[in-house]
């Protein structure tokens, strides 16, 4: 059985992860407008860029819009 107080925590575990996703969803939220509005024109690699960026703040995922801009510079050279 379940004590009160491991209910408790638990449950505040669980808001807190809620939030911090309401919170990753948000900042995407920007980030999806202007592909959308950009897509048509704007250069590929900078959509490609912001994609990764609204990947990555969905995610939390901070490696990988390193590791495509890493691989991106090594393309240019």
């Amino acid at each position: 059985m379940i004590s009160a107080k491991q209910y408790t925590n638990t449950y505040e575990r669980y808001t807190e992860m809620l939030l911090r996703d309401a919170e990753r969803i948000e900042r995407s939220s920007e980030t999806r407008k202007y592909l959308m509005k950009r897509s048509a024109d704007a250069p590929l690699e900078e959509l490609l860029l912001e994609a990764v960026e609204c990947i990555s703040e969905l995610t939390g995922d901070l490696i990988l819009p390193k590791q495509v801009k890493r691989n991106l510079e090594r393309r240019k050279q």
